[in-house]
């Protein structure tokens, strides 16, 4: 169990030294475990489609949002996370310039209006993140 462990540390590891390169094999080559990975591997494979082109990313990612299902729920939920992450770091407002992952793009404004109201059957998506998507695309849709 330890071995399974210290692997996945040292993937994760690798993986963000990758993404910090910025170089496109790099970056392909996180984009590419985008649907095995799970936490924060998938974090990171999500920063990769956004770096890697970001006028195209909702063109990648958004097949993966549906029918709604918790994984569907995961990759919204990771997706508005790492977006937000273009506007806000560790909470606070950037200083500096944006990446402009998420105004890279217009469908992610409307695609955030229809996540501010899920349909009724939340549990389709997973409670904790139906509740987590409706929070956070009513804050991207404000700050941009």
């Amino acid at each position: 169990m330890r071995r399974v462990h210290c692997y996945k540390e040292f993937r994760g590891v690798w993986s963000g030294v990758l993404l910090a390169r910025k170089e496109a094999r790099a970056l392909e080559a996180l984009a590419a475990r985008l649907d095995e990975a799970t936490g924060n591997e998938r974090v990171l494979a999500l920063q990769a489609v956004f770096t890697r082109d970001p006028g195209q990313a909702h063109a990648v990612l958004s097949p993966r949002f549906s029918p709604p299902s918790p994984r569907a729920g995961g990759f919204i939920y990771d997706s508005l996370h790492v977006l937000m992450r273009d506007i806000h770091d560790d909470g606070r407002a950037h200083w500096g310039t944006t990446r402009g992952w998420f105004a890279a793009d217009p469908r992610w404004m409307a695609q955030c209006e229809a996540w501010t109201t899920l349909p009724d059957d939340r549990s389709a998506w997973g409670e904790r993140e139906a509740q987590g998507i409706v929070e956070l695309a009513a804050r991207l849709r404000k700050r941009t």
